[in-house]
């Protein structure tokens, strides 16, 4: 189970289209410490002072919700063996994409059809911040 606790102000309007994808990724830089089963924590204000740092970790969603980013970020953090994750930095980056839809119009006595190129905004939300295995109350 993963439960996140940020007490900080998350409130991000992010554009969805269509279908999302979320991912991550992180870089053991201490020793092998065993993926964390429990419930791992989330903070972007202070880090525990008996908290030893694993790593850093980055998870961003494209077209996803918030809560789906750091639920990644979370599950990041715990396949390192943390049970503590500080974020650092978030944000989102906007890019224009182009996408194509078809249309159905009457033409004469049957059906024509058409391909039409639209430019559609999307936003990618990032989170980026550190793994720490601390096994105490935050």
């Amino acid at each position: 189970m993963i439960r996140t606790a940020v007490p900080v102000v998350l409130v991000l309007g992010l554009l969805a289209v269509g279908c999302s994808q979320v991912g991550s990724s992180s870089i053991r830089t201490g020793g092998y410490v065993p993926p964390y089963q429990g419930i791992v924590t989330l903070r972007a204000t202070e880090i525990p002072p008996s908290a030893t740092a694993l790593g850093p970790v980055e998870a961003y969603g494209t077209g996803a919700e918030l809560s789906a980013v750091m639920e990644e970020f979370a599950s990041q953090v715990a396949t390192l063996g943390g049970d503590f994750g500080k974020i650092d930095r978030m944000g989102v980056r906007f890019e224009v994409v182009t996408t194509t839809r078809t249309e159905t119009y009457p033409c004469g006595n049957t059906q024509c059809t058409r391909v039409v190129p639209t430019a559609i905004e999307v936003g990618t939300t990032f989170l980026q911040g550190r793994a720490f295995r601390y096994g105490g109350a935050p």
